[in-house]
């Protein structure tokens, strides 16, 4: 009856207040969810019914209209993340790593390591994410059957953008994504030694936390220092009016300082980069801190 409402009545404001005030009360139903997205389209509020679409098919994955819509709402360019200017097609990951994977008896290895942060005034920050991991043997397969990612629940939240396995032949396999993720983590296709895991996800602050206007990122090049890192990276975006001190540990001669550029609409560009990031010793695990910042 809501959708026969919006139809009728071309009250798409009114029908939405209904739809939320449905979801309310069923939250784990899909489809007011599905509604609510269709009157923030007659609204013309694109941003906010792809995010509804989203979490409708976070509750209905099956949803294949829901999907083409989605996809075309992200096609038609609904808004420019802060994180497209860092995007770079999986194959070109692959291409320019092709080389990568000296270290002997690693499960795995990882191609890329890609951390964009954006900054804002009041010290949040929305944080994106990218891992590139070739899987050489079993163990290293087995160690990947479960991915989980580490967000502060209530405070942050998780949107698992992708989360592919490019497999020996060509084929890629698709997870499940979504905003929330499966109690922060997600589980994979059935793995094999020569497959790419091609994972994004964003972690986007709330609210600002117990210290206000302040913001502080403990970060490392490698996320697993037992494995090769064939590229570190981590970029942060951050307003003039956001002072920072850096503080790099384990970083090469001349790799401590970020890279510093000025961007479009007042923002500052701080990049850090490392290649070919040898695992630790085995004997040195518990007492070798991680390159970074």
């Amino acid at each position: 009856c809501l959708k026969n409402y919006s139809q009728n009545h071309n009250k798409p404001a009114e029908a939405r207040i209904l739809a939320e005030e449905a979801q309310a009360l069923c939250p784990d139903l899909p489809a007011p969810l599905g509604l609510i997205a269709r009157a923030h389209l007659a609204e013309g509020a694109m941003d906010a019914a792809a995010e509804a679409l989203e979490r409708e098919l976070d509750l209905d994955f099956a949803a294949d209209d829901e999907r083409r819509l989605l996809e075309y709402l992200r096609a038609a360019g609904t808004s420019v993340s802060f994180e497209a200017a860092y995007f770079e097609p999986l194959d070109a990951v692959i291409a320019r790593h092709a080389a990568a994977g000296s270290a002997a008896g690693a499960g795995s290895e990882i191609l890329l390591w890609r951390t964009v942060v954006r900054v804002h005034p009041d010290g949040t920050a929305q944080q994106y994410f990218r891992k590139v991991v070739r899987l050489r043997d079993e163990k290293g397969a087995r160690a990947y059957d479960r991915v989980r990612f580490s967000f502060a629940s209530g405070d942050q939240e998780l949107r698992l953008i992708t989360a592919d396995v490019l497999k020996a032949d060509g084929t890629v396999e698709h997870a499940r994504t979504g905003r929330g993720g499966r109690a922060g983590g997600v589980d994979l296709p059935p793995l094999a030694a020569g497959d790419t895991l091609d994972l994004e996800w964003r972690v986007d602050d709330l609210r600002p936390g117990f210290f206000g206007r302040y913001f502080g990122f403990d970060h490392p090049l490698t996320p697993d220092i037992s494995v090769p890192v064939a590229e570190g990276e981590a970029v942060l975006l951050v307003p003039p009016e956001i002072p920072l001190v850096f503080h790099a540990r384990n970083l090469p001669p001349g790799k401590a300082a970020p890279a510093e550029r000025a961007l479009d609409g007042g923002l500052r560009e701080y990049r850090w980069r490392l290649a070919d990031i040898a695992p630790a010793r085995l004997d040195a695990l518990q007492r070798e801190a991680p390159v970074g910042f």
